[in-house]
């Protein structure tokens, strides 16, 4: 996927079940730190963790593989996050 622009931008993307259970990568260019992130919801608990991977405007592979015990994310094939908790 290419990201055409990083300012003024929010992104989600990934597998939404419905409004409350979803699997994001998630940019929001208002954030203090650039970078993407990662976030399990189930009914109304979120976890959220900061991939330390900055937003840019080239071609990246975005993959997730979801298991029943946990949700690892992926960025251009490298392990970015790891969710054991509020999957959906």
């Amino acid at each position: 996927m290419k990201i055409n622009q990083t300012t003024n931008t929010v992104i989600n993307f990934g597998s939404i079940l419905d409004s409350n259970n979803k699997i994001l990568f998630s940019y929001d260019a208002s954030g203090s730190t650039g970078n993407w992130f990662t976030k399990t919801h189930s009914g109304g608990s979120v976890t959220s963790n900061d991939t330390s991977v900055l937003m840019d405007t080239d071609w990246h592979i975005y993959k997730l593989i979801y298991t029943s015990s946990d949700v690892k994310f992926y960025i251009d094939n490298t392990l970015v996050s790891t969710h054991t908790t509020n999957l959906p």
